[in-house]
């Protein structure tokens, strides 16, 4: 078995994004013949419970000392092959990165350091002090993985850094087994994700306002503002959900709406395309190199009249049922943990 530590986010609480992953990663390492211990970077206090609330200094530094008091127990009871770091770019997170990476270089320097970018590290590295934490962490690091080609153009262009590729996955029980039902006509639209502007709420009410025989299930935590527009009847605000409501919640779906302004590679979107929904995206992220020419509309960010002949088009029966079924079998073949999490235990030998 190979020793493995990874620093990642793990709670009880999320119901998205890093979270997801880890619990997906750490499920299958066994059968990989990776030994995972984790230090838990997850967010406490307000923001544990909703992702939109102000950054509170107090908690921040409690989860700080916190997360290097277990890194400190950590590599003082077991030597590592490897230590696989998942970062977001965050605020304070890159700069935390760095450190927790620099710590691990320290105290066990033939530890294998990898850094695993689980965003659109272009977008999310704009700030010279980020770009300049970026560049110091990538110095110390023996390997980088990205969520999409794009960001790995972007590392090796700015930073002369050869990433590796790597997917989300899913878990392939999540996979549909038998063909998804199609209905005649389009009535319910599904967003599932952060209910806000950067995500593409505004193009989502807008849509609804032009089809309003189509209900616009939205489904995730909503930021405040967006509370306060004025939305017409067909839009259904949901909250969040827990992992089965939101797989029923895809079920019952005919279309996925994911109008998002920036991505690294969304589990929203594998999930719709594991339970065989035809989609209507926006060119970021891998979302186009997920979906493909087959699975659904690719439109710019904000092109709402592009959005809305997108829907149209998804009228026809017969080719919802052609990207369903497509759907289904890309994520089979090339998205689930099985195959996924073989490329990544290869990175640690």
């Amino acid at each position: 078995m190979l020793n493995l530590l990874l620093i990642s986010p793990q709670s009880t609480q999320a119901q998205g994004g890093m979270t997801v992953w880890t619990d997906a990663f750490c499920k299958h390492c066994p059968e990989n013949e990776v030994e995972c211990d984790l230090v838990n970077i997850a967010t406490i206090g307000s923001r544990a419970v909703k992702g939109n609330s102000k950054r509170n200094f107090f908690d921040e530094f409690v989860r700080t000392k916190r997360i290097f008091k277990n890194l400190k127990e950590k590599l003082s009871s077991k030597k590592y092959s490897a230590a696989h770091v998942n970062t977001s770019c965050g605020s304070f997170g890159l700069i935390r990165d760095y450190m927790i990476v620099k710590r691990i270089r320290k105290k066990q320097p033939h530890c294998k350091c990898i850094v695993h970018f689980h965003c659109d590290v272009k977008s999310e590295t704009k700030p010279k002090y980020k770009r300049y934490f970026l560049s110091k962490l990538l110095k110390i690091t023996d390997r980088a993985l990205a969520l999409n080609d794009e960001n790995k153009k972007f590392l090796a262009r700015n930073y002369s850094v050869s990433a590796i590729e790597v997917p989300n996955f899913i878990d392939e029980k999540l996979v549909r087994k038998d063909e998804k039902q199609i209905s005649k006509n389009i009535e319910k639209a599904l967003f599932v994700g952060f209910v806000q502007p950067r995500k593409g709420a505004r193009e989502i009410y807008d849509l609804a306002r032009k089809f309003p025989q189509i209900t616009f299930d939205l489904v995730g935590e909503v930021r405040s503002d967006v509370k306060e527009w004025e939305k017409t009847d067909n839009v259904i605000l949901h909250g969040p959900k827990g992992r089965e409501d939101i797989i029923k919640a895809l079920d019952d779906a005919d279309v996925f709406i994911f109008p998002t302004y920036s991505e690294g590679f969304s589990i929203a979107l594998l999930e719709s395309m594991s339970r065989g929904l035809p989609s209507i995206i926006t060119d970021v992220g891998a979302n186009a190199e997920m979906l493909g020419e087959n699975g659904g509309v690719v439109v710019s960010v904000g092109d709402v009249p592009a959005m809305e002949k997108a829907l149209e088009s998804l009228q026809d029966p017969v080719k919802r049922r052609e990207m369903s079924a497509w759907n289904i079998q890309k994520v089979r073949s090339e998205y689930t943990a099985q195959g996924v999490m073989k490329k990544i235990a290869k990175l640690y030998l």
